[in-house]
């Protein structure tokens, strides 16, 4: 009995302890961490790591899952109210073009230390990040109207491979297109980038079926 009350009381201060010290240290971290920014100037993630570096680029995989969240919801919105379909293979390409994307002339915008470890803010400029991916996208469809514009007058086994060149890049303008739309870029030209990239890959389905 006696050895049983001791083992019970034992447990239940280590729960105790345990439980008291969660929201403790909760409290302890800082506010811009625990209820992170939202701003119509800036894009912001959060990170924690044992150094700066590793903190940071926590920071910059939190603001990519963001990121990618508001571009599911405001993409199909965007897609539906247009009257275009989603589809699996847009949603993958839109991931994998998410992954790929470098938040550059990022800044921590806050840090601190608290139980051995960094926890950091980094923020991007909302206006900047516009900037340099419509010119991303202005470059992509200039190269898929040049080589489009260029298969004309190739053979039909030059053609389709130039005709599915611009039907890779398509998906990746059409992903960078809708990730510009979520952020309410309006040079974004969401509509008429849609209608271009579906008629470019339109083409290259119908010529591999003439192929088959």
């Amino acid at each position: 009995m006696t050895k049983k009350f001791f083992i019970t009381a034992f447990l239940f201060f280590i729960f105790s302890c345990a439980s008291g010290e969660q929201p403790q240290q909760l409290s302890s971290l800082p506010s811009w961490y625990i209820t992170p920014k939202t701003s119509n100037q800036n894009l912001y993630g959060v990170g924690e790591g044992y150094t700066l570096a590793e903190a940071s680029k926590s920071a910059l995989n939190n603001l990519a899952s963001k990121l990618m969240t508001s571009i599911s919801s405001e993409s199909s919105t965007l897609l539906e109210s247009n009257k275009y379909s989603t589809n699996e293979q847009s949603r993958q390409k839109i991931s994998e073009v998410v992954a790929k994307i470098t938040f550059n002339n990022y800044q921590i915008s806050n840090s601190a230390a608290f139980g051995g470890k960094i926890y950091t803010e980094i923020s991007v400029s909302r206006a900047g990040f516009i900037s340099e991916y419509s010119q991303k996208l202005s470059g992509l469809n200039q190269k898929m109207a040049e080589i489009f514009k260029q298969a004309q007058n190739k053979s039909i086994l030059e053609k389709i491979n130039d005709f599915s060149a611009v039907n890779d890049l398509s998906l990746e303008a059409e992903s960078i297109s809708q990730i510009l739309a979520s952020l309410n870029a309006s040079s974004a030209n969401f509509k008429n980038n849609i209608d271009l990239y579906n008629s470019y890959q339109n083409s290259y389905q119908n010529l591999a079926s003439k192929i088959e």
